[in-house]
């Protein structure tokens, strides 16, 4: 898993951009959107429910594009499973029953039925999302971009900057 880790640190710093805040230069919002609601559709038949997804201008001073929600009776796992799309990279993560905030990997593996895993991760990945390991995440942010360095109450991490309103 470290190898992983490290992949995954390098990534959030090759993706790190030193002048935009909420999301890079190139970013396409349109495109964004899109692709949350095929994800969605994707979701919905692969866990046989409605799941719900927050995204476009019910999103703002934000560095992340949609929230999806998958309800817990349709889940293996029993439990609300959510994913949060980045407006960098496109970015993923994913975690169960909790206030988006990283879950602990160790505790995400423990804790999800693998079938739930499988159907997600597939999910994401055909649509073109890199799924992060929170872990790094966790970790405070020492980026390229002043204005985040900058901030310390509380104290920033990875995960504010790019999963998280601003």
């Amino acid at each position: 898993m470290e190898d992983g880790q490290t992949e995954a640190r390098q990534l959030l710093r090759l993706l790190d951009d030193p002048d935009h805040l909420e999301f890079p230069a190139e970013f396409d919002y349109d495109r964004a959107n899109g692709r949350a609601r095929d994800l969605c559709r994707r979701l919905e038949s692969d866990f046989g429910c409605n799941v719900h997804l927050l995204t476009g201008s019910s999103i703002q001073d934000a560095t992340f594009r949609a929230d999806l929600d998958i309800p817990p009776e349709a889940t293996a796992t029993g439990k609300r499973l959510w994913i949060r799309i980045s407006n960098h990279g496109p970015l993923a993560i994913y975690g169960i029953d909790t206030v988006r905030s990283p879950n602990r990997d160790a505790d995400v593996g423990a804790e999800i039925h693998p079938d739930d895993r499988t159907r997600l991760e597939n999910a994401l990945i055909e649509h073109g999302y890199t799924i992060m390991p929170n872990d790094p995440l966790q970790e405070p942010y020492d980026g390229l971009n002043d204005q985040w360095r900058r901030r310390t109450n509380p104290p920033f991490t990875w995960f504010l900057r790019y999963f998280d309103y601003t």
